[in-house]
């Protein structure tokens, strides 16, 4: 099975984290959150995480402390069904530099073809007619095909 790997990108400034709190394995925090003012919910909990990475961080124990979160009430034994758990070894993120994402939604451009060489229409005789024809998904319709399309509307009323 393929590992995930995480990388550190410099030029991503911006980290979105979804975030799912069950009763069930963090008994009182929904309540709790649900008596903030609406709107202090997300800085409360970037500002909780901000500080406990600040302390840890000058600590040195910013590892160690993360494995015991995911191991402890709340964190990742309470969140998987079953209670699996994850090695929660640290992972140290690596910095690459920063490549350009694919075009997402972006078609590739045409081939470029060579120009066409002109077409020369020859007639046996000046009075001879050709009668344009209009191609419509293999359909050919004569000029009388395409009257009888336009009136079709008022046939009916």
């Amino acid at each position: 099975m393929a590992k995930i790997l995480r990388v550190y990108d410099p030029s991503v400034t911006i980290r979105r984290v979804p975030l799912v709190i069950q009763d069930a394995s963090c008994p009182g925090l929904v309540e709790f959150l649900s008596k903030l003012a609406y709107g202090t919910e997300t800085p409360l909990i970037r500002g909780v995480l901000y500080q406990w990475f600040l302390a840890h961080q000058a600590a040195g124990t910013l590892d160690q402390a993360a494995a015991e979160v995911l191991d402890g009430p709340g964190g990742r034994t309470s969140s998987r069904p079953g209670g699996k758990t994850r090695s929660t070894r640290p992972v140290e993120a690596q910095t690459i530099p920063p490549t350009l994402p694919p075009a997402v939604g972006v078609r590739p451009a045409p081939p470029v073809l060579p120009p066409a060489e002109p077409v020369q229409h020859t007639h046996e005789s000046p009075t001879e007619r050709v009668e344009p024809v209009l191609v419509i998904q293999g359909m050919e319709l004569t000029p009388a095909d395409i009257q009888a399309l336009n009136n079709v509307d008022t046939m009916f009323g």
